[in-house]
């Protein structure tokens, strides 16, 4: 039995972001103060081994964690939903399977 577990802390961040609707749009004097608290992100692999053969099930953000998601006045566009500046990705969590042979 083979298990593999990473744990990734993303530490808290701050960002000014621009307003593009309401009545503050693309003001340089008032913006909006992102706070983006520490988020985790954990990965875990495991799998077993016959002789030659060797399957894997893993997972990539376990826990299918995303980053602060932004106001509707802060995104451009209505394109970018979730903040940029937190580490964590935007895709949330990739699971997968996977078999090998070695002869």
């Amino acid at each position: 039995m083979l298990v593999g577990v990473h744990e990734i802390r993303y530490g808290k961040t701050v960002a000014l972001d621009q307003y593009y609707t309401g009545a503050n749009a693309f003001s340089i004097t008032h913006v909006y103060t992102s706070v983006n608290s520490p988020k985790y992100v954990t990965n875990l692999e495991a799998g077993y081994a016959w002789g030659g053969l060797q399957w894997t099930l893993g997972a990539n953000n376990l826990f299918n964690v995303y980053p602060k998601e932004l106001p509707l006045a802060n995104r451009y566009l209505g394109a970018a939903r979730y903040d940029a500046f937190t580490g964590v990705g935007i895709d949330g969590g990739y699971y997968y399977t996977r078999a090998t042979y070695s002869f």
